[in-house]
Parts: C-alpha cells; sequence; structure tokens
C-alpha cells in the first residue's frame, strides 16, 4: 500500500516544515512494516509537498497511523500548513499485477 500525502505550506514556514518532517521521515523508515517514506518538494513551488510512503499492507499503515511521531506531526505542523493535506491511500491495481 501507499499513501500520496500533499501539503501545502505557508510559504514564510517552509523551512520549520522541512525540519519538522526530518523526525517523522526518520521514525517512519524504521517501523517494520514502512518499506519507505519520503518527502518531495515541488521545483516550481517551494510551499507545496508531497508526501510518498509505501508500506507492507493495511495493518502497517494502521500501525503508522498509531505512532506517537505522527500524532505529533499533526500537532507540530498545525500552524505551519495553508490547509488540510491531500492524502491518497492507493495499491497496485489487480489487473497490473498479473
Amino acid at each position: 500500500m501507499m499513501i500520496i500525502a500533499k501539503v501545502s505550506v505557508k510559504p514564510d514556514k517552509t523551512r520549520v516544515f522541512v525540519a519538522a518532517a526530518r523526525e517523522i521521515i526518520e521514525k517512519s523508515n524504521k517501523e517494520a512494516g514502512c518499506s519507505f517514506y519520503q518527502l518531495y518538494q515541488d521545483p516550481y513551488d517551494n510551499s507545496r509537498f508531497v508526501f510518498v510512503e509505501e508500506y507492507r499492507n493495511q495493518a502497517a499503515v494502521d500501525a503508522h497511523f498509531a505512532t506517537d511521531h505522527f500524532k505529533g506531526f499533526g500537532a507540530k505542523i498545525g500552524d505551519l500548513v495553508a490547509g488540510p493535506p491531500d492524502i491518497k491511500i492507493i495499491t497496485v491495481a489487480a489487473e497490473a499485477k498479473k
């Protein structure tokens, strides 16, 4: 399973946002069910970011959402973001697996 989370950050808060993201990236990548967790920045709009995350299964996603670092990250970035994130949870299409 993959999670794609798009976040718009207040333009004057991008450095603070990236600094806050470092902790969740590091800790999430150490989770047993996490295969990949990274933050990307739009090269044409520095206030737009995308988290790309990959987990082994739904149980790993649920475990991630229950961690203190996930819950704490939301509290840390509340004043930094321009609005709610756009979060999509996706899986490989059944037909593509064949």
